[in-house]
């Protein structure tokens, strides 16, 4: 079993479970600090790490059993560059294995408003795209995956991280006793909504299980 991204958090895990683990990420230092951490971990023979993009994936086609892609999608440049890495995924995944992905929606309203506040008034902020279930349902389809899993989850505890880094300049002027008291009720909310099954096409980030059906 294979799976990659970032520096490799996603990836211990299933290397715990003995599968052998392929991390690939484009920044070449955080695949710098995954190989160190795995040595650490004791993980180092059961994690490969590379440096590659997601729109030209250096693996031979049906060679992969899983492929995990956690907010990664959403910060490349394009809507092509994500159609790209799907049929990526789709190219490289065995007949009958699975694709993960997760995106941020652009549904949950609270943060698609934020996100454009954030980059027309920090020029310098980092990027990420957003997308709604149908559209990315459509992406997965078209290159060759079926959804057999969706999900979805609120921002049910929100710090000084999300503070950090979600929000824009103009809200950051207010006291930050005020914000966190205004997330505290925000937090609550979102916790009561959560458990409404319909209402998780809305949250704040929503990931597919895919599966390659070569039968369909």
């Amino acid at each position: 079993m294979r799976c990659w991204g970032a520096s490799g958090v996603d990836a211990f895990p299933l290397a715990m479970l003995g599968s052998f683990c392929i991390v690939l990420d484009i920044n070449r230092s955080a695949v710098r600090i995954g190989k160190t951490f795995s040595k650490k971990v004791g993980l180092k023979s059961k994690i490969d790490f590379i440096i590659g993009s997601a729109t030209a994936l250096p693996f031979r086609d049906v060679s992969i059993d899983l492929v995990t892609c956690f907010s990664v999608l959403d910060h490349l440049l394009t809507k092509g560059d994500v159609r790209m890495s799907v049929h990526e995924f789709s190219r490289v995944i065995k007949d009958f294995g699975y694709v993960a992905i997760t995106v941020p929606n652009k549904l949950f309203l609270i943060g698609t408003i934020s996100m454009r506040l954030k980059r027309l008034l920090e020029t310098d902020a980092l990027f990420e795209e957003r997308f709604t279930p149908r559209e990315m349902r459509e992406i997965m389809v078209q290159s060759g995956l079926t959804p057999i899993g969706f999900d979805s989850k609120y921002p049910t505890k929100i710090g000084v991280t999300f503070m950090k880094y979600n929000l824009p300049k103009i809200v950051s002027k207010f006291p930050k006793r005020l914000i966190l008291s205004v997330f505290a009720v925000a937090e609550s909310l979102f916790q009561r909504i959560e458990r409404i099954t319909w209402l998780r096409l809305f949250g704040a980030r929503f990931g597919y299980l895919c599966l390659k059906n070569p039968e369909l």
